[in-house]
């Protein structure tokens, strides 16, 4: 019984020790920051609409949690 404790142990503590909480690194993510509205088609009747860069924007946030 001895024989089989102390793999068992250093097992348990090699298998905690591994564990880590580190998120520092953060990816960039491309669809985040800013998006503009260039052009809108389509739909039953056909239409298009360009719109000037920077008219119609989007700003998206990353500290947003899901």
């Amino acid at each position: 019984m001895k024989r089989l404790l102390l793999p068992l142990m250093s097992l348990l503590l090699f298998s905690l020790s591994g564990c880590n909480n580190e998120d520092d690194r953060k990816a960039i993510d491309p669809l985040l920051h800013q998006w503009t509205l260039i052009k809108v088609g389509g739909g039953f009747t056909g239409t298009d609409y360009t719109f000037e860069e920077g008219v119609i924007r989007w700003r998206f946030k990353a500290d947003v949690r899901f």
